[in-house]
């Protein structure tokens, strides 16, 4: 079943609109999402307030009422799913995290996962900035039911690409939640998109700019810096003849000419202003 979510969620206070599509059966997220990524919990991970999943997700759980006892956010791999407590804000005894926020390696436009044992009292709600702003599915509402059993698939794709989701207990009521969550599908935006498109364009604009600005390598230094030698005959001392192809070193300073090549090596400019021809370091050949 699929439902196009151009419709106020009860409660969230915020909308859905056109850009998603909502799926409660997975063989259809699948077909509408094409290539995309699975996590299947099979490795246990410990307690801890951040975890790195196989995928690439990280599952970062925050603010618990007792930070030194915090509440369940781990992998169970006897069961094999993710379990983790969220509390209502107004909460002061049922502890869980107000927010756990996962991030995805790449921009994603389709997220989906079999999520379990939504409390029948209080309201699960998957949120984040699909297109024109902050977005929150409440999980017992679409669902259908008054939950406090296992419901099954909740996915959605957007036309609009996004990085990041965050589950949430929004319930009016002082209470937690205690849920687990097993097979969280993501798929990657597509390539050559818009924005995927920006991504490449502002990561060569960078490469580019540390091209420019990088320090001069000793390589370049030995191919600038090395002395300035000519090779026209020069006068044997020995013989006062002419020697064919005798090379005299001229001193270690560096002529302008060649000054103009260093910093043209230096800042990598293929733009800057032609250099003038290198003076000859050679030495004349006098009369006979």
């Amino acid at each position: 079943m699929g439902v196009l979510a151009s419709l106020w969620i009860a409660s969230s206070g915020f909308a859905t609109t056109s850009f998603v599509a909502i799926d409660f059966d997975r063989t259809a997220w699948e077909a509408a999402a094409g290539s995309f990524s699975e996590e299947t919990f099979t490795d246990a991970i410990a307690q801890s307030d951040v975890l790195d999943f196989a995928t690439g997700i990280q599952s970062v759980a925050s603010d618990p009422l007792d930070p030194m006892n915090p509440p369940p956010h781990f992998v169970d791999d006897t069961i094999g799913r993710l379990r983790v407590n969220l509390r209502t804000p107004t909460s002061t005894v049922a502890d869980g995290f107000l927010t756990v926020v996962w991030t995805f390696p790449v921009p994603i436009t389709a997220f989906g996962a079999d999520f379990y044992s939504i409390g029948g009292s209080r309201e699960v709600s998957v949120q984040g900035s699909f297109d024109s702003g902050l977005e929150a599915f409440e999980l017992r509402t679409l669902f259908g039911n008054a939950g406090g059993t296992d419901q099954g698939f909740f996915g959605f794709t957007s036309s609009v690409a996004f990085t990041e989701v965050t589950l949430i207990a929004p319930g009016d009521i002082a209470s937690n939640d205690a849920i687990t969550i097993d097979n969280v599908v993501f798929a990657p935006e597509p390539a050559g998109s818009g924005a995927a498109a920006l991504g490449v364009l502002a990561l060569v604009a960078r490469r580019l700019r540390r091209t420019r600005q990088a320090p001069l390598t000793a390589q370049d230094q030995r191919r600038i810096v090395r002395p300035i030698v000519s090779r026209r005959s020069i006068r044997s001392s020995s013989s006062g003849r002419d020697v064919a192809g005798a090379v005299r070193p001229t001193t270690g300073r560096i002529a302008p000419a060649s000054r103009c090549r260093l910093a043209r090596v230096l800042y990598r400019s293929r733009t800057a202003p032609a250099c003038p021809p290198a003076v000859s370091g050679s030495i004349p050949k006098r009369s006979t």
